[in-house]
Parts: C-alpha cells; sequence; structure tokens
C-alpha cells in the first residue's frame, strides 16, 4: 500500500499537487512582473497640526466642502491611514468629498522603540483630544463627526467617554456622532 496515513494520500498526488503549487507562484510572479505602479494616498491633503509624529491632515477635494459639521476619521495606529485612500475609484476619502465632507484624518506615524513607554492615556490625550481641538479650530466650528477604524476607534470610544465625563475640550462637551469599525 502506497498511501500515507488516514487521507489516502500517495507520492503521486503529492508530486502533482506541488506541481500545482509551482504553476500557481511562477504565474503570481509573471503578474507581479506585468503590473504598473500602483499610487495610493492620491488625494490631496494639508496637514493641520502636528505632536510628534502624530500628524493631522485634512483632504482637499476638487470642490469646497458643504457638509456644516466635519467629520474626523481615527485610523489605526500600525496600519497606514493611506488605506481609506487608495486609488482614485477605490477611495471611501474621495467618495466623502465628492458628497460634500470635509474630512480629517490622524496618522500616528510609523511606530518605532521612542514609542515604547507610551500609555493608552497618552494616545487618547494627546492625540485624539487633542485633533478634535484642532479639527474645531480649523473648520471654525465647535462640533465634529468622528469614526474610527481598529484601535483608533478604541481611542475615539474612549475620547468619547472623557468628554462626556469631564466637560469636553475646549468647549466640545461631545461628539454628536461617533461610528467605530474596530
Amino acid at each position: 500500500m502506497d498511501a500515507f496515513g488516514p487521507l489516502n494520500i500517495t507520492a503521486q498526488s503529492l508530486a502533482e499537487e506541488a506541481g500545482k503549487v509551482q504553476r500557481k507562484l511562477e504565474a503570481g510572479i509573471d503578474t507581479l512582473r506585468e503590473m504598473d505602479e500602483v499610487h495610493f494616498g492620491v488625494t490631496a491633503r494639508e496637514e493641520v497640526w502636528r505632536d510628534g509624529k502624530t500628524v493631522l491632515y485634512r483632504f482637499v477635494g476638487d470642490k469646497p466642502a458643504t457638509a456644516k459639521v466635519p467629520l474626523l476619521v481615527s485610523y489605526a495606529l500600525v496600519n497606514r491611514p493611506y488605506m481609506v485612500d487608495l486609488q482614485a475609484d477605490r477611495s471611501l476619502v474621495k467618495g466623502l468629498l465628492e458628497r460634500g465632507e470635509d474630512v480629517y484624518i490622524i496618522d500616528w506615524g510609523y511606530p518605532d522603540r521612542s514609542d515604547r513607554f507610551l500609555t493608552m492615556e497618552d494616545y487618547v490625550e494627546l492625540g485624539v483630544l487633542d485633533a478634535i481641538g484642532a479639527v474645531g479650530d480649523d473648520a471654525k466650528v465647535k462640533e465634529i463627526h468622528a469614526m474610527g477604524y481598529c484601535l483608533g476607534g478604541t481611542f475615539l470610544a474612549m475620547a468619547a467617554a472623557g468628554l462626556s465625563r469631564r466637560g469636553g475640550v475646549e468647549g466640545y462637551e461631545h461628539l454628536p456622532s461617533l461610528k467605530t469599525l474596530t
């Protein structure tokens, strides 16, 4: 009997499977060689505020925003925020701008060894809450909408809880709309 174990795997079936895997890998490498360069993070943006590595950007659309309340996106801590602005035809940001939204995003920068002593409180206090104030100052409004993704959403939820408990951040008593994708 030339089968191995209860799955009835033979030397012939293993060789065939290895051949299939090799052909798939070769086809994948050929596809990568033929691909054009991909440009991501295509929507224009301007720096509004910075604290160390943390940067708040405001996206610039083709037409002025019509929304009265801006949207702050708190993206994941480790992933890159350009994921919401991959390409012109695959961009959450572009879609929001086309609908008249005024979109800001927090870029936490690239984490490195110097961040090892930062606490959750640092990210909430010195990141999210300061960014909320910077969005309000830049847009000249007293309320904002917020959307968080992954740990950025957790930071936003913590900030919203803190805002309601301590009376706000320089006049921001609450976030009227908070959406998290965690």
